[in-house]
């Protein structure tokens, strides 16, 4: 399990057929279009959490992204991988609701047992550690937090994560190294004297 507890990786782990599957969309097959909804659900649900932090909000924004998808395969060119076309749709419909109802709701992250698999004192030091990386991510510019949060948390490569969010790779490559230089700051105390060399 992940951020507001969704899972990781697609339904079968395979992206492999997707260009049929998506080439049997577009010729009306709704069945095709259940398989790339369960591949990519778990996380189109992390990308729009990550950007509304509120999780019936992420449903509802991804529900719409499906159904905008859906409206608009025709666009969707089946040579190319349907992940970053469809997080794209995913993230900017996340981004809009976000603008539309000016809700900016910080749900914290659900804890887990930690304490069940570390002792209690470094469960506590683990939940003072989480709450100063939330306070610096949070002091980041919003496309500096986006970009970090999606190749740290989401693995998105930079260059995917550029495309979710329409912008050149190395216009992202230099919003995270801005970043990771001011996370790297902000948390000195706790990286110690390595902090400076990565």
């Amino acid at each position: 399990m992940t951020s507001a507890g969704y899972t990781t990786g697609l339904a079968d782990g395979s992206n492999a057929d997707e260009p049929g599957l998506v080439v049997q969309v577009q010729q009306g097959d709704t069945d095709a279009y259940a398989v790339l909804v369960q591949r990519h659900l778990p996380r189109a649900l992390r990308v729009a959490w990550r950007v509304l932090r509120h999780r019936e909000d992420a449903e509802d924004a991804v529900q719409d992204a499906f159904l905008r998808a859906l409206e608009r395969i025709d666009q969707c060119d089946p040579e190319r991988p349907f992940g970053p076309w469809f997080f794209r749709i995913v993230a900017t419909t996340a981004i809009n609701k976000q603008r539309s109802s000016k809700r900016r709701e910080t749900d914290e992250l659900p804890e887990t047992a930690v304490s069940d698999v570390i002792g209690p004192a470094d469960a506590a030091t683990l939940s003072v550690l989480r709450g100063e990386v939330d306070a610096a991510l949070a002091t980041l510019p919003a496309m500096q937090r986006q970009l970090i949060e999606m190749v740290t948390f989401e693995e998105f490569t930079p260059t995917e994560a550029a495309q979710v969010l329409e912008i050149p790779a190395g216009t992202a490559r230099w919003h995270l190294h801005e970043a990771r230089k001011a996370l790297r700051t902000q948390l000195q105390s706790w990286l110690g004297d390595g902090g400076e060399d990565e």
